[in-house]
């Protein structure tokens, strides 16, 4: 951090200029243009460069710096990135250009400054002392230092400076009552809080320290059914909020916090959240130009001058996260990946979708209560459609696909005084059941009927009387081959009539479940129009 990591930043505008990109317009109305605000590179480059311009002794006083920094928290939107970037690029050069204009004269060798928070920097509570360790995250509403306590506990830190306006300041005031006296399991819980440094330090908050973010798991890819379940607890979380007077404003997956190998999404920063009268301890001025988003995930009311932001802004991004996590692109304009084409089992989602990405939040699905009904209606529907789809691949399905073959004699042998016959195939037992002991038509050699006959798998045998002559034992197999189709015609009709009783038993069960579940989306619909 300073001066030599500015010039750097700016030095690096032309690389990252390099990530502008072209998105292709469409039959909507949505013409061709130019983005960058959808990298992580400038993302990235964006945040510290402001880290960097709002440390500075001047930030805050009306002038060429104040209004650089002005315009860099103007979000951008993809449709006028190009033309905002290249008056950022301008303004960062005549910075460059007078630098050291900005940066504390030097005594000796000793900078004269306010203490700034590093490595190595203890921070004091009422009953507890924390040591940074390194910087984690950095954003317009602060950075967030990983330390540890005296205990060698990992904390996350989130640290603010005194000289911010007053406004963001009465902001986190308010972030810091709300998070500490409400607990919902996804929602950040805040530990501590304390100041470091002089009238010119830092105002800072202690939270549990996390190991991803849900930009981390999209980056790497998320199970489907890993998906929904993160998205009802992003809804869990905005549910409890909202019930408690609090719109988040800023939700977006850098807010969205994970320990290693949970599901359990704990949503954070509440640094522009709206609060009730109740929950503000200290006044925030909200003025009618204020955006009070990051651009990306910003419902188009938080575009507007003047217009009302509140929970349905928060709906609206969490929509376009539900997208993103199926897809693993950000939805802009109307051309985008549906998460049907990603997995069909969750296509009954894009409904779900389409009712949350509205222009106007007067049709957004809201409150939050409604959305998780939706959810469940939806997949109810979507069970019993496919319940009928098997059954119509089960109907279509032929029991005569399983038919036993007609078996042939393959060897013929005399063991002893017993005539073996060698089958091409082993038979199941109740085939020779039906040889044996069962009547039907069929031609046979008088001392030889088929009972006199027993088998097992793929062989079959006979006592041959003493004295038999060769045309008797030649008439004997003749009979024995004739008998073949007529016993494996019988089992295999058999089987197919069990085959039926099963099928009409399972479609009954069924057909009970459809029942059961469109009776149940029948109830959540009318539940949801009650809301």
């Amino acid at each position: 951090m300073g001066k030599e990591r500015l010039v750097e930043l700016i030095d690096n505008t032309m690389e990252i200029e390099k990530n502008f990109h072209t998105v292709g317009g469409n039959n909507r109305g949505f013409p061709p243009v130019d983005e960058i605000h959808d990298t992580e590179e400038f993302q990235e480059w964006l945040a510290e460069v402001l880290f960097e311009l709002e440390n500075l002794p001047d930030s805050k006083k009306p002038g060429y710096l104040f209004d650089t920094i002005s315009l860099l928290k103007q979000p951008f939107n993809g449709w006028n990135d190009k033309k905002d970037f290249t008056k950022i690029k301008g303004r960062l050069a005549t910075i460059k250009r007078n630098i050291n204009n900005y940066y504390p004269q030097e005594e000796g060798s000793k900078v004269v400054s306010s203490d700034r928070i590093a490595k190595g920097s203890i921070l004091y509570t009422a009953f507890e002392e924390y040591v940074i360790q390194k910087q984690v995250g950095q954003g317009g509403n602060g950075t967030v230092f990983q330390a540890k306590n005296a205990s060698n506990e990992l904390y996350a830190i989130k640290v603010i400076s005194r000289k911010t306006p007053r406004e963001k300041l009465n902001r986190f005031r308010n972030e810091i009552n709300f998070c500490m006296n409400h607990e919902h399991k996804n929602i950040v819980k805040i530990l501590d809080y304390g100041a470091y440094g002089d009238e010119s330090g830092y105002l800072f908050y202690v939270m549990p320290l996390y190991d991803e973010t849900l930009r981390d798991r999209i980056k790497t890819g998320i199970k489907a059914e890993d998906s929904i379940e993160i998205f009802e607890n992003i809804l869990n979380g905005l549910q409890y909020a909202h019930n408690q007077d609090c719109y988040h404003r800023d939700i977006k997956p850098e807010n969205i916090l994970f320990k290693k190998g949970s599901n359990q999404a704990v949503i954070a920063d509440f640094g522009i959240a709206h609060f009730c009268e109740e929950e503000i301890i200290a006044t925030v001025e909200t003025k009618k130009a204020d955006r009070l988003a990051n651009f990306q995930y910003a419902a188009p009311e938080q575009r507007e001058k003047g217009a009302i932001v509140d929970g349905r802004a928060d709906v609206y991004a969490a929509g376009l996260i539900l997208n993103e996590m199926f897809t693993g692109k950000l939805v802009v304009g109307g051309n985008y990946k549906k998460i049907g084409e990603v997995d069909e089992r969750y296509d009954y989602l894009d409904k779900v979708f389409e009712g949350l990405y509205c222009q106007n939040p007067n049709d957004r699905i809201f409150p939050v209560n409604k959305i998780l009904l939706e959810i469940d209606v939806r997949a109810a529907e979507k069970n019993a459609n496919n319940l009928r789809r098997e059954d119509l691949q089960m109907a279509f399905t032929s029991c005569d696909s399983n038919n036993l073959p007609v078996p042939q004699v393959v060897n013929l042998d005399m063991e002893s005084n017993k005539l073996v016959f060698t089958l091409s195939g082993n038979l199941p037992q109740e085939w020779y059941e039906i040889l044996t002991c069962e009547s039907f038509g069929h031609t046979s050699v008088m001392g030889y009927e088929t009972h006199t006959f027993s088998g097992r798998n793929n062989m079959a045998s006979v006592i041959i009387h003493a004295g038999e002559s060769d045309s008797t034992i030649k008439q004997v197999v003749g009979c024995f081959k004739s008998w073949l189709p007529t016993v494996t015609g019988i089992y295999n009709r058999r089987k197919k009539q069990q085959a039926e009783a099963e099928f009409r038993k399972q479609m009954q069960a069924r057909e009970q479940e459809i029942k059961r579940l469109e009776h149940e989306a029948s109830l959540k619909n009318m539940l949801k129009d009650l809301l």
